[in-house]
């Protein structure tokens, strides 16, 4: 399907758009149509028990009611949240902020940079040396921004239970991560349950042949990734910041069921990411066993689910 979306760009942006039109307005329907095409069987969100199941029922019913879960969507509100639970250490440097988009003019960037819409999917410009960055290409990817918004605003109102289009929007222009050698710097999505970190999905070069595997929080080989995902040659070396990963997830996380926290290791720095409650909007999810027991068991719902 992906391959076939890929070459015929039309096509894929129409599919986009629908997917994106049936998560803002009909998702309870489009949960429960994506978890059937996916896995082959009906979703059960009464009852649910597999990770994805589980997902869905907290993004459709406990996380659409927490105002403090759309904040923490917003890659600039989350600033403030990181910064009271763990400290402005872990947080990238922040180059400016804006509240229009006509504000951004490409010639008074940084040479490099990561511009960012605080509230949105996918909505990321990296830019390694702007000197051979497409300008016209970037003045097109703001003017789709800005036509995608609506229904956003409309998906995470859904989920957040506030009026999502009356909070501002902001766009943000943080320091390029640069990891030594590397096309762009690894990733290390921390799945926390309950609180408590139990599995770190590591990427490498996201942007190119993609290669991934599950390690536990003691750095032990866990599983491989499915998908377009290829194994590595090796086994990833251990963050030297791995400790203060782990911390800043677990502190990250405390207040919620499940939540992704997603770091980076940038010179022996740890550097928080974003926070992830929705990973591949709950289908088709990367998963792994923990000590025998799949990931849906260990995300304990059952006192929301019965309430």
């Amino acid at each position: 399907m992906k391959s076939f979306l890929k070459k015929r760009p039309f096509i894929k942006e129409t599919y986009s758009w629908l997917v994106a039109f049936a998560k803002a307005y009909l998702p309870k329907t489009r949960a429960k149509i994506a978890y059937k095409v996916a896995y082959g069987t009906n979703c059960n969100l009464d009852d649910p028990k597999t990770l994805s199941e589980k997902l869905l029922w907290l993004s459709l019913n406990t996380y659409r009611n927490n105002p403090l879960v759309l904040k923490l969507c917003d890659k600039y509100r989350v600033r403030e949240y990181v910064s009271e639970r763990i400290g402005d250490g872990y947080l990238n440097e922040l180059y400016s902020v804006y509240t229009s988009i006509d504000d951004i003019h490409f010639n008074e960037l940084p040479n490099s940079f990561a511009l960012k819409v605080s509230q949105g999917c996918t909505t990321n410009i990296i830019c390694e040396n702007k000197k051979t960055f497409d300008e016209k290409k970037f003045n097109g990817t703001l003017k789709k921004w800005s036509e995608s918004q609506r229904l956003y605003d409309k998906m995470m109102a859904d989920i957040g239970g506030v009026p999502v289009n009356k909070l501002e929007k902001y766009y943000i222009c943080e320091k390029y991560l640069k990891e030594p050698g590397k096309e762009s710097p690894t990733d290390y999505k921390i799945y926390c349950f309950n609180g408590e970190p139990k599995a770190i999905l590591v990427i490498s070069d996201r942007f190119g042949d993609k290669t991934g595997l599950f390690m536990n929080t003691d750095w032990t080989f866990l599983s491989e990734l499915s998908g377009a995902y290829h194994r590595p040659e090796k086994i990833y070396d251990r963050p030297e910041s791995l400790d203060d990963m782990l911390f800043a997830a677990k502190e990250l996380s405390a207040e919620f069921p499940f939540v992704r926290v997603d770091m980076y290791n940038i010179e022996g720095k740890a550097i928080f990411g974003e926070m992830t409650f929705f990973p591949n909007g709950c289908i088709h999810l990367q998963e792994t066993e923990i000590e025998g027991r799949p990931m849906g068991d260990l995300l304990d719902i059952s006192n929301l689910v019965n309430a």
